[in-house]
């Protein structure tokens, strides 16, 4: 504790500097980091467990007088086992802390608070603890840090005045001596608390002896003099700055360490909060140092959810999601969720240690090839062949996902976490994309001024950051365009803007596709236009097939790939959303704008829109109105869908799941109205079950939003219900809605439209009362049979998850009703050649789309 007021305080007055510290800053970077009881010290139980930091991010840095990391009542990225409530559970501690710790293992509290908070991250404020605590804090400063300034000063003096004693012969050995001192002396590494006191003690003696003997030394040695400085004058700017250890990390960042501390420190160097997975032996050596690093490890129940929550994280944080499991079998699991993100361009890094490098081709415990299992669903594989290569590939596999925007590998044999390397930890590294190229950018803008009819089409590239969206809603505004948001991407555009005609595709809005069908020129912005989304609906084939295409894609293996484009645009859409704002809002973008910009074409294609618009809210609330097949003690899906979408908070996140009930979702979606990433679906790849992972691991990036997810009861049984666990014992409270219609909806709409309704395996008649096995778990169970129960069981689950800090699942019994089959464009009607199997031919398509046995 002693050397972060004495590397502030030498050449000063050490204890006015102490009590300087003190009042200014109520916790020092290596001052009450770490507040427990002396009863339970470092592993004790949860009665005197107290709150770590929590920081927040700014637009602006900290200046010099506000970066010292402080404590708070808030956790955010302590580890759960010195907590007694997870980091999405705001409330105040429940002891006192004292700093019985300290005595007994001060640099270990030090150790987890210098990796919980790092000064020098950009951006980073910090939380003060409240007044009632600062008398305890300024006590264990002042306990732990005088003894240690006076013992080592005090024996820095007898030295000192021993050297200076001397005579000149004495006075050259000592230089001699300290040539060697100063070339081999140990620098601050904040870890050992041995090493530090040995480096002031050094510093201090040194300090003495040159001040006494200076006049002697310029005249004797200018070569020692100047050498002399050089080691102290590093010192100085230490002694004289109101900042904190300048940079606490950076004696770290070269240096020699255990491969296991290298990959531990390339995380905090990428900013990585949580780590998604299940323990395994084939990584023990680096998850041991998670919690002293402030990294978060959320133990689920199936490798496979590890990957929805990580990929949940990464689409509302926009940052990193990380999974890592055993590996082998363990992380085989990953596959099914990780090529769904693969598909969704969302940014997690998947690390998979591997057998031992020695065993390879064995046949060993657990062997497999695990780069082969992963290579096409992966931007980048990191396979670590050499121990002192793991800081280097780590990194780049998590520069690589957030540049490119999609998953990654690190593959790291067992036996390459040991040893001892020099190590260089990289920093980030983020590359700055322009909106596209000049020539494309004009010919993006010649095709805008010459539409009369142009559609803004917008995707999961937009709906990605708060900042795509708000660029969208200005441009839009700029070009007086209808805009429409693609399949499961309804928070690309706030539904309730009045340019906004709805939701594309499967599901969604007639309105919408009928508006994009009228198009002359479709601007796409960040979609790739996935074929599937494309298919005619409600009878409809709405897509454009003569408008001219313009696509702005970050990824340009994306443009042209599914549809016929007349201007690809490589570059960042928001860049390009700007650039092109800018130019139609500016005096000579309007007098060249042409049609687009033109009063009677700006009024012809908003009008058309608001009556598509109309005409479809009208024929929708028949549809949900419609009590044909009401059914007592069940609730037709429209209606379930409808009642829960009025139940929602407007800054609800929510995941809907693969199924044919939970796509219906597309014509109730919210409104997004807070315009940021709100909304995650199950993309191509739609494989079942992913929706309640996603939302633990959204819930964690924003604990201060409602999660939602949307489940059938399929999925629910296959990949959800399993993680209630995960959310009582890591207590991350999510909310599920499980829409129970017994059946596997999707697959069952195709047997009723092409196979005559004959249910092979498609219906699941027994289920098991899902809001008791929810209150079996711990978690709060609602279970609705009527419609006018929906909105009030959604609210109190609501309620529940934010105000209680409690996990909630809200069965609803459905009625067995289908909404259209999902692949018409993949099915056909059977027709049989054998004699035996003729029976099953079917001729015509089912004249009312639903289940004879509703």
């Amino acid at each position: 504790m002693a050397t972060n007021v004495l590397l502030r305080g030498m050449g000063m007055k050490p204890l006015g500097m102490m009590a300087k510290w003190s009042a200014f800053y109520p916790v020092s970077g290596a001052g009450l980091c770490c507040m427990k009881t002396a009863a339970t010290g470092w592993g004790g139980n949860d009665v005197g467990r107290s709150r770590l930091f929590s920081t927040t991010t700014s637009q602006n840095p900290p200046s010099m007088m506000n970066v010292m990391p402080t404590t708070s009542l808030s956790p955010s990225r302590c580890p759960p086992q010195y907590l007694n409530r997870p980091p999405v559970i705001q409330q105040q501690s429940r002891g006192i802390a004292t700093v019985g710790l300290w005595a007994a293992r001060p640099y270990a509290a030090f150790d987890a608070a210098r990796a919980l908070l790092d000064p020098l991250s950009p951006g980073t404020t910090s939380q003060r603890p409240p007044a009632s605590h600062h008398f305890v804090i300024q006590i264990g400063q002042v306990a732990l840090t005088v003894p240690a300034v006076l013992g080592v000063g005090y024996l820095a003096l007898q030295l000192g005045q021993k050297m200076s004693s001397g005579g000149a012969f004495q006075h050259n050995y000592f230089m001699l001596f300290l040539y060697l001192v100063m070339s081999f002396a140990p620098t601050p590494c904040f870890q050992n608390l041995f090493a530090d006191l040995l480096f002031v003690a050094t510093w201090l003696t040194v300090t003495y002896f040159a001040f006494s003997l200076l006049p002697e030394l310029v005249l004797k040695d200018h070569v020692f003099t100047f050498y002399l400085l050089a080691f102290l004058l590093p010192i100085f700017p230490l002694a004289f700055s109101f900042m904190p250890i300048i940079n606490t990390r950076s004696y770290l960042m070269l240096g020699v360490m255990t491969p296991s501390e290298a990959f531990v420190e390339t995380l905090i160097k990428q900013d990585v909060k949580y780590v998604f997975g299940i323990a395994g032996s084939a990584f023990m050596d680096a998850l041991d140092l998670f919690p002293i690093a402030g990294i978060r490890y959320i133990s689920v129940q199936h490798e496979q959810n590890a990957v929805h929550m990580a990929d949940g994280y990464a689409r509302i944080s926009g940052r990193h999601g990380v999974c890592a499991a055993q590996n082998g079998p363990g992380i085989t699991n990953f596959v099914t969720a990780l090529q769904g993100c693969y598909w969704s361009h969302s940014p997690v890094v998947v690390i998979t240690p591997d057998h031992s490098s020695m065993q390879t081709g064995t046949g060993g415990f657990q062997e497999c090839d695990q780069l082969r299992i992963f290579e096409s669903m992966v931007k980048y594989q990191g396979h670590v062949n050499n121990p002192k290569r793991v800081a280097e590939i780590t990194a780049r596999a998590f520069d690589v996902a957030l540049n490119d925007m999609g998953p990654t590998q690190v593959n790291v044999p067992r036996d390459f976490w040991y040893g001892k390397h020099d190590f260089t930890i990289p920093d980030p590294i983020r590359i700055e994309r322009g909106p596209g190229g000049p020539q494309s950018i004009e010919r993006a803008k010649e095709l805008l001024m010459g539409a009369k009819n142009p559609v803004i089409m917008v995707g999961g590239g937009v709906a990605s950051s708060k900042e795509n969206i708000e660029a969208a809603v200005k441009f839009a505004e700029a070009v007086q365009c209808p805009v429409v948001t693609t399949y499961l991407h309804g928070d690309a555009f706030p539904q309730n803007h009045p340019l906004c005609a709805g939701i594309l595709s499967y599901g969604g809005s007639l309105g919408a596709m009928k508006v994009a069908k009228d198009a002359d020129v479709v601007l796409a912005l960040g979609t790739r236009i996935n074929p599937y989304m494309k298919n005619p609906q409600y009878g409809l084939d709405w897509w454009p097939k003569d408008a001219k295409l313009i696509q702005v894609d970050i990824d340009s293996r994306r443009l042209g790939l599914t549809s016929r484009v007349t201007v690809p645009v490589n570059g960042d859409v928001r860049l390009f959303m700007e650039e092109l704002t800018r130019y139609f809002t500016s005096p000579e973008g309007k007098r060249a704008a042409g049609q687009l910009l033109d009063p009677k074409n700006i009024n012809s294609r908003l009008s058309r829109a608001r009556a598509y618009a109309t005409e479809w809210e009208t024929s929708l609330k028949a549809l949900t109105d419609d009590m044909k097949l009401c059914q007592p003690g069940r609730v037709r899906p429209r209606q379930a869908l409808a009642a829960v979408r009025r139940a929602l908070p407007d800054d609800t996140m929510m995941s809907v799941d693969t199924g044919n009930l939970s796509a219906l979702s597309s014509s109730y979606m919210p409104e997004f109205v807070t315009r940021e990433p709100s909304l995650i679906g199950p993309g191509m790849w739609a494989s079942c079950g992913p929706a309640f992972g996603e939302m633990i691991g959204a819930k964690l990036a924003r604990p201060d939003r409602p999660a939602v997810a949307y489940h059938g009861d399929g999925s629910w049984m296959m990949n959800g219900i399993n993680e209630i666990v995960t959310c009582i014992r890591e207590e991350i409270p999510t909310t599920a809605i499980v829409f129970n219609n017994r059946q596997w909806g999707a697959e069952k709409s195709n047997q009723v439209n092409f196979f005559g309704d004959r249910y092979l395996g498609t219906n699941l008649d027994y289920q098991p009362d899902y809001a008791e096995v929810a209150k079996a778990f711990g978690a709060v169970g609602l279970r609705c049979t009527h419609a006018d129960e929906v909105s009030d069981a959604v609210k109190a689950a609501v309620d529940a998850q934010m105000k209680d800090g409690k996990t909630s699942i809200v069965e609803i019994v459905c009625t067995r009703e289908l909404g259209d089959p999902f692949r018409r464009d993949a099915m056909a009607l059977p027709t049989r050649y054998l004699d035996k199997y003729k029976s099953t031919n079917v001729d015509k398509y089912s004249p009312t789309g639903q289940p004879t046995d509703m």
